[in-house]
């Protein structure tokens, strides 16, 4: 049974988003739309997300989901009075990972799309590993601190920036933090690979790639669960993303 389930699941496969959308619920469509203008920035990619929640969840408001990441950062910050990067880190981790126990979804529900809508996450601490990425970024983003997508295979991942460099962090387990090389072995692990050592298996990810993960995770879930109409709805949405990285790309 579909987790958002529509009554008209029976139709096909959704054609390129029109300018108003057929299958997606407005308030998300409108939402995620009015974020392309601030994709690259943090609050620009959590609104975005947030706003592919909305198609399942039409009353989450933004304003619910910053006022979350705010309070979890206004407690970092709470320990941190000297507001140095290291303490800063180090009092995140704190917060998310040993009190808020924030963790991967494991078992047999992990294709669940609830696992991939960031404000469900927020309230139950746990999700896919790139909704817990997008939640560790937009709080570390509030303390100041840098950090970035890391789009490994079966894996997201992100880097954050320490006073000794950039470190890998992997939310899903817990919060646990990999050098590069480690990052690598722990990919070889899940791909089932060895000699993976290359770069390209930890590449950066832009905000349009979290995105399009994101919506590629539920099209890949609402297809095998045969939620057409769900899927058409997210389909939208990719269709959106790509159309304005095109318009992007020629203005």
């Amino acid at each position: 049974m579909c987790a958002f389930a529509h009554p008209y699941a029976y139709l096909s496969i959704a054609s390129p988003p029109m300018d108003a959308p057929q299958f997606c619920e407005p308030k998300a469509y409108e939402t995620f739309f009015d974020q392309f203008a601030l994709i690259e920035s943090t609050v620009g990619l959590t609104n975005a997300a947030t706003a592919i929640a909305m198609h399942a969840f039409p009353e989450v408001e933004l304003a619910q989901v910053h006022q979350r990441i705010d309070e979890l950062a206004d407690r970092v910050r709470f320990r941190a009075p000297s507001r140095s990067p290291q303490a800063l880190l180090a009092h995140l981790h704190d917060v998310l990972f040993e009190e808020e126990r924030f963790a991967g979804f494991v078992g047999k529900g992990y294709r669940d799309p609830r696992n991939s809508f960031l404000p469900v996450a927020l309230e139950v601490r746990c999700g896919l590993p790139i909704t817990l990425c997008l939640i560790y970024k937009a709080v570390a983003n509030c303390l100041g601190l840098k950090v970035i997508g890391v789009n490994a295979p079966y894996r997201f991942m992100v880097r954050v920036r320490s006073e000794k460099g950039w470190l890998i962090v992997d939310p899903f387990e817990g919060g646990r933090v990999y050098h590069r090389d480690e990052a690598i072995a722990r990919i070889e692990k899940i791909v089932g690979r060895n000699r993976l050592r290359d770069d390209q298996f930890l590449p950066p990810a832009t905000h349009r790639d979290w995105l399009n993960r994101i919506l590629d995770n539920l099209c890949d879930t609402l297809h095998r669960d045969n939620c057409e109409y769900d899927l058409r709805a997210m389909l939208e949405l990719k269709g959106a993303l790509s159309q304005s990285f095109h318009s992007s790309s020629v203005a």
